[in-house]
């Protein structure tokens, strides 16, 4: 029974140390439409090749989450995808494969009363940009 318990809180320790260790993301920009600013995340941060997870956060008026409406994302050469809401918080994530970071961007439609449009993120961010 202790060797369960033992391997039990080993790994939940470990989980929590990865999950610890992937929380560093890195904001690939901020745009508005409307009146919804979107800011756009990655992890891992800067985005290399391979899956990386984008988190799109929806605001209204700076502090109000944004929850009525579609988001999807998409790379050239992969197939667009629905992030999923995370609950009622304005968050969107979905990861999707990136081949080539430096030259890669990052398509945002978002769909909300009948209405469409597409942001468009660099995934390469230039020294200059604050």
């Amino acid at each position: 029974m202790r060797a369960l318990v033992a391997t039990t809180l080993l790994s939940v320790a470990l989980l929590a140390q990865s999950a610890c260790g992937s929380s560093e993301s890195m904001r690939i920009g901020i745009q508005q439409w409307q009146d919804v600013v979107v800011v756009v995340e990655s992890r891992p941060s800067p985005p290399s090749a391979g899956m990386v997870e984008f988190i799109v956060i929806a605001t209204r008026k700076g502090t109000h989450p944004v929850n009525d409406m579609v988001v999807t994302l998409s790379i050239p050469g992969v197939e667009p995808r629905q992030a999923i809401q995370d609950g009622f918080t304005g968050v969107f994530r979905r990861a999707l494969a990136v081949r080539d970071p430096a030259k890669d961007v990052l398509a945002v439609q978002l769909r909300r009363k009948g209405e469409e449009h597409t942001l468009y993120f660099p995934l390469l961010i230039s020294k200059e940009t604050p």
